[in-house]
Formats: C-alpha cells, structure tokens, sequence
C-alpha cells in the first residue's frame, strides 16, 4: 500500500476505472482496517500481508483465477441474452412487415371487389366497409364506421335481429333476402351473404358480408 509516488489504493481506484474486469489483490506490511475496508470497496479480490509464503501466493492467484472465470461466463450469458434478444428483434420485425403486407393485401382484395362488403363489431356496429358499399347504396366508409349496421335494414331492428338469429345457428347466412336503404331514401332489394368472425379461441368477435 505504502509506495514513493502514489500509493496502493490510488493504484487499485485507477486500474478499476480502466478495468472492472482485472483482478487485484493487496501486498502490504501495514493493514489496517480502514485501508482493507477501502480497498474491498474499490474491488480488491483480496489482501496479503507480510510476511506470507507460497501456500498465501497460491490461494490468492486461485481466487483471482475463480473471479476471472465467473467474469468470464457470465460475460458469456450476457452475450448470448443479447443474441437472443437480436434474433427476437429481427424475427419481429419481419412478422411485422409479413403482418403489414398481408393486411395490405387483404385491403386491396376487399377494395377492388364489385360486391358491397361491411364487417361489425360484436356489438353490431360497422367496423369496415369497402368502396363497393359506397357504389351500392351511396354511403362513404365515413359515414359507417361506428354507426349501428341495423339502421341501414328497411326492416331495422327487427331484420337485424333475425339475420343474428339465423346466425347464432348456422355461423354463416348465404343467399339472404333483404332490403337495405340507400342514403337518399330508398330501398334496395340486396341477397346478403353473411358469417361470424372468431377469433383463434373460437369467439365471435363480429360478423362480415
């Protein structure tokens, strides 16, 4: 600890800010509690006082050894934490963009057909409508989204609450009849195709058609 120009806990606090990862251990002929006290604070691995002998050496070396190995494999676990962690990264962000892409995709197939499609909400209100509803019966997706679906039936309520009936039955409702009103007021003869949408548990989460 006692050396000409600095001593050995400046030493120790220099080579710890350069390095965490270098073992130290303390030689000194005068240990005082304070100075071993300090000197565990700032990472020393151990101390040897003299006058020691190789057996004192050896144990040391050993230590520092033990505390270089640790060192080492938990830097190992780190390393392999983070290329996990990048390997996940990456993973989802290309699920993202498989995501994207096929709900794009899906977009522009439901946009370009002729037919009027419209999905709702488990509580019956229009959640998506494409361009071929605008076409049809003259409402923008605008309008819809949010409203509740049986106010667009001529027969409202009522005929909404039998389409759900029948599928409540059936899951899925092709070919039905019905009258829907165009937005300047007047009806238009429609054949519904309907279905329930589940989720990957099985729950109705809204319907399409």
């Amino acid at each position: 600890l006692l050396m000409p120009e600095m001593g050995g806990i400046e030493v120790l606090r220099r080579i710890k800010e350069r390095s965490t990862e270098v073992p130290v251990a303390i030689v000194t002929a005068y240990a005082s509690q304070e100075n071993t006290q300090e000197a565990l604070r700032l990472g020393a691995i151990d101390y040897l006082i003299k006058p020691f002998d190789r057996a004192d050496v050896e144990k040391v070396v050993e230590k520092g050894l033990s505390h270089r190995r640790k060192h080492l494999q938990t830097q190992q676990v780190i390393e392999e934490v983070q290329r996990q962690i990048e390997t996940i990264e990456q993973e989802k962000e290309t699920l993202q963009r498989e995501v994207t892409l096929t709900r794009e995709y899906l977009e522009c197939l439901l946009e370009s057909s002729l037919d009027a499609i419209v999905s709702t909400d488990t509580q019956g209100r229009v959640a998506f409508c494409n361009r071929g509803v605008e076409e049809l019966y003259g409402y923008r997706a605008e309008e819809l989204i949010g409203t509740p679906l049986d106010r667009y039936y001529a027969g409202g309520p009522e005929e909404a609450r039998r389409i759900g009936g029948l599928l409540k039955k059936n899951s899925r409702l092709q070919g039905y009849e019905a009258a829907v009103l165009h937005k300047n007021g007047h009806s238009v003869p429609s054949l519904l195709s309907v279905s329930q949408i589940r989720d990957k548990e099985g729950n109705v989460i809204g319907t399409l058609g």
